[in-house]
């Protein structure tokens, strides 16, 4: 389990790199969110989540900044599919997405850990967690990465194309993969 601040430091920087290296442009590392191990309570019962602050000045946004909260102790892979949705989050944010329903804006995160579990290949624990994903009755996690998935055709390589097509226009596209 991941249990220490530096390890997880070391997972966001792991799975940034990897997301990049898929085209997912987040931005130089300098940009890369901070991470900080918490308890349940914290995290409200789930594994993670992604908090977004806005400076204001007179009125005016001057600023958002996003901190990744992780609960602490989770299996390496587990954590890093955490860490790629709420990095999924991050991106949203950071390529100025305009306000989405709930089930399109999770379906995009969980289809972005979903690509990055599809690149841990050899790992059981990364299939067992596709799995649990793809099979989540939920129904804004499960429905929208379901939703998202027939977008792109069941082909992760085409996930960086949805994202653009949600950035400009707001919705899932009946396809972006192969017909």
């Amino acid at each position: 389990p991941v249990d220490d601040q530096e390890t997880a430091m070391q997972l966001l920087y792991t799975v940034w790199n990897d997301l990049s290296g898929m085209g997912f442009d987040l931005g130089p590392i300098e940009n890369m969110p901070p991470l900080r191990l918490v308890d349940a309570q914290a995290t409200e019962g789930v594994d993670g989540t992604s908090i977004l602050s806005t400076q204001k000045f007179y009125g005016r946004e001057v600023g958002r900044s996003t901190e990744v909260l992780v609960l602490h102790s989770l299996p390496r892979t587990h954590m890093g599919s955490v860490i790629a949705h709420e990095l999924g989050h991050f991106l949203i944010h950071q390529w100025g997405f305009p306000d989405l329903p709930d089930q399109v804006e999770e379906g995009l995160c969980e289809l972005l850990a979903c690509t990055w579990l599809t690149s841990q290949a050899g790992d059981p624990y990364a299939e067992y967690h596709y799995r649990l994903k793809l099979t989540n009755q939920d129904p804004i996690y499960g429905e929208g990465l379901r939703a998202a998935l027939t977008a792109v055709g069941g082909n992760h390589e085409f996930s960086v194309q949805l994202f653009d097509f949600v950035r400009q226009h707001g919705h899932l596209p009946k396809t972006v993969g192969p017909r």
